[in-house]
Formats: structure tokens, C-alpha cells, sequence
């Protein structure tokens, strides 16, 4: 018991480091480390350890087994996932169908698309020269699938574009020359995988806390 404890207690010490930006440094590369990998199988082998001694009990299985299926999925993602990000005019027909990775190689969407408008809106800069400042910006992107019709969707911050298994998100702008917008690409190969393990994790947690009131 007193194990675990500490395994989880490391493990969410883990999370918090790469939760903390740190000026010019990846926070995120301790969830690239081995140690980190390791506390993560631990986990998911202690939770499948637990199934296996109380199999009669579903309300105690499906949060271990949650735990396990989100732990799996962030694994896949790590070992599989796909991040980047790059730049792409806006141009109605300039369509893009191949994106650089971070090695220099290039990755395949397995659909094209292209940036056909741009709108921003900025602060009042008041009466000093002081450069304006984005309040918000969006742009809306075209995609033209391999099989089936094209269509357009906005592309807002923090609200990305999802089609073939990529998710497309907006990150910067400039007009440097011409308009561009700056764009974020991942493929989470385990996300499904991560949002059912969520679900398993809360529907046996509440199935957990139900029966608890039901003894009292």
C-alpha cells in the first residue's frame, strides 16, 4: 500500500514539472523520459494486479481498469503520436496535402487543404504608438478529402479542426511577405483510447461512491 502511494505521489510529481513552463526549455520532456515510462507501466500493472484479485467485484474493477486504458493510450500516443508546426499561405488554391515533421521528413495527411480567409481583431491601442495588440483572430481552412466533397470550417484558437485522424490547430499569423497563419498538426493515436478510459474511470467511481451512501 505504502507503495503505491509513493508511485502515484512520484508520478503526479512527474505531471506537475511538465505542467510548469520554463523559459526557454521543453517542460514537456519528462513525459518523454524513461522514469516517467516506467511509473506509468508500474501503475497500469498494480491497477490490472487489483482486477485480478477482486474479479467479483465490477464497481472495484472499472476504475483500475480505467486507469489502465488511459495510461495505455497515452503510451500509443508517445510511441505513435505525430506533432508539428509549420506555416501555409492564405490561399484559396494553394492546397497542402504533405506537412514538415520536426526531423526535416515530411508526413502525409491523407487529405489536402488550404487557408482561404484570415480576420483579426485587435485592441484599441489608445493614444500612444504602442503596436496593436490581437484581441482575436481566426482563419477559415478548406479541406478537400480523398473521397467525398470538400468543405470549410473555422478555424479558431484553441477550437482546432479535426479530419483524418489529425487535429488542426491555430497558433500564430504574420505578413511576412504575404498573409500567413501559423498552424499546429498532431495525430493522437491513443486519444480514443484515453477518452474511454475516462469514461470507464468515472462511471465505476460513481458506481463506488452510489453504493457507499447506500451503506449509510
Amino acid at each position: 500500500m505504502k507503495f503505491t502511494i509513493v508511485l502515484f505521489a512520484v508520478t503526479v510529481l512527474f505531471l506537475l514539472a511538465g505542467a510548469i513552463p520554463w523559459t526557454d526549455s521543453d517542460s514537456t520532456a519528462v513525459f518523454r523520459s524513461p522514469v516517467f515510462i516506467a511509473l506509468l507501466g508500474s501503475i497500469s500493472l498494480l491497477s490490472l494486479y487489483c482486477c485480478r484479485k477482486r474479479m467479483r467485484q465490477p464497481s472495484f474493477l472499472m476504475p483500475h481498469i480505467g486507469v489502465a486504458v488511459i495510461l495505455t493510450g497515452a503510451l500509443l500516443t508517445f510511441i505513435f503520436g505525430k506533432t508539428t508546426e509549420f506555416k501555409v499561405p492564405v490561399m484559396h488554391d494553394m492546397l497542402v496535402d504533405n506537412i514538415p515533421a520536426p526531423d526535416g521528413s515530411q508526413w502525409n495527411l491523407g487529405f489536402r487543404f488550404s487557408v482561404t480567409d484570415f480576420r483579426a481583431e485587435y485592441y484599441d491601442p489608445g493614444d500612444d504608438d504602442s503596436p496593436a495588440i490581437p484581441k482575436n483572430y481566426e482563419a477559415k481552412i478548406r479541406i478537400v478529402p480523398k473521397n467525398g466533397n470538400e468543405f470549410s470550417s473555422m478555424l479558431k484558437v484553441n477550437h482546432p479542426v479535426s479530419h483524418g485522424g489529425w487535429r488542426i490547430y491555430l497558433v500564430s499569423f504574420g505578413n511576412d511577405p504575404g498573409p500567413y497563419v501559423q498552424l499546429s498538426a498532431k495525430k493522437d493515436i491513443g486519444r480514443g483510447a484515453v477518452i474511454t478510459g475516462i469514461w470507464i474511470l468515472m462511471t465505476g467511481t460513481f458506481i463506488i461512491c452510489f453504493k457507499r451512501k447506500e451503506r449509510f
